[in-house]
């Protein structure tokens, strides 16, 4: 059977002859081949006191499953990141690569009040969830000091796509004075679309990527849950794109 080059792909397609150059020399997007509709996510926890330091930062895509890193404590799950043993230091392994067209984050709470079971539970208080979207931001560099970092506006210009409302939870760490006020405030709804990249971002192979998120600016949570000594603010990533493989 055929192999299906890159630029066939929806939102590569303007992107076929273009030359792109970097620490591993130059290649074009053609020299792969489509391996995988997919999407890559990537979980960094900061804070467990009720407050996040201006300056904080964390990697992503950086620890896969089983790995140690990027803010938690615990080794990786599938519920933190579906990087594949192999993706270590944020490097696709040889003859692979991931390209991708859109991303978006979603940011959450962690609590581990009774270690060994942590629960995950949405912000209490809508200005908590405003602070922390609005002073995230995150960055991008491929291949070191040879290339520039590109850095982007706070997260909340960059939506997941997805949310919850009305859950009425009134259990545990979760409980809500008011059950109907715990509705799952979340980065965007039902109803928001990622944000399409204007230029793919791209995993080359055996490449380091440095993909991280800062908070420019001082967080002070006041929510009940949310400041708790044992409560960390998660902020995921999330791309939908193409796994690659080379072309042989």
């Amino acid at each position: 059977m055929e192999k299906i080059r890159a630029t066939q792909l929806t939102g590569l397609e303007k992107f076929a002859g273009v030359v792109f150059e970097g620490a591993q020399g130059k290649y074009t997007l053609d020299e792969y081949s489509y391996f995988d509709d997919t999407s890559l996510f990537s979980t960094a926890g900061f804070g467990a006191t009720g407050a996040i330091a201006a300056g904080t930062e964390q990697p992503l895509f950086n620890a896969p499953v089983g790995a140690i890193g990027q803010g938690i404590a615990a080794a990786m799950t599938l519920a933190d990141t579906n990087l594949e043993r192999g993706w270590d230091g944020g490097k696709a392994p040889a003859n692979q690569a991931y390209v991708a067209t859109q991303g978006g984050f979603e940011v959450f709470c962690w609590n581990n009040l009774v270690p060994g079971t942590p629960v995950v539970f949405p912000f209490e208080l809508a200005s908590d969830l405003h602070q922390v979207l609005a002073s995230a931001t995150w960055s991008w560099n491929v291949g070191g000091e040879a290339s520039p970092r590109l850095r982007y506006e706070p997260i909340i210009e960059w939506p997941i796509g997805a949310g919850i409302t009305g859950t009425g939870v009134t259990v545990g760490v979760q409980a809500a004075a008011v059950p109907e006020q715990n509705n799952g405030l979340s980065n965007g709804g039902p109803v928001s679309k990622m944000r399409k990249f204007t230029f793919p971002l791209f995993f080359p192979p055996n490449v380091a990527v440095d993909c991280r998120v800062r908070f420019a600016r001082l967080c002070t949570l006041t929510g009940t849950n949310t400041a708790l000594a044992t409560t960390q603010i998660r902020v995921a990533m999330h791309l939908r794109g193409y796994k690659l493989s080379k072309l042989i």
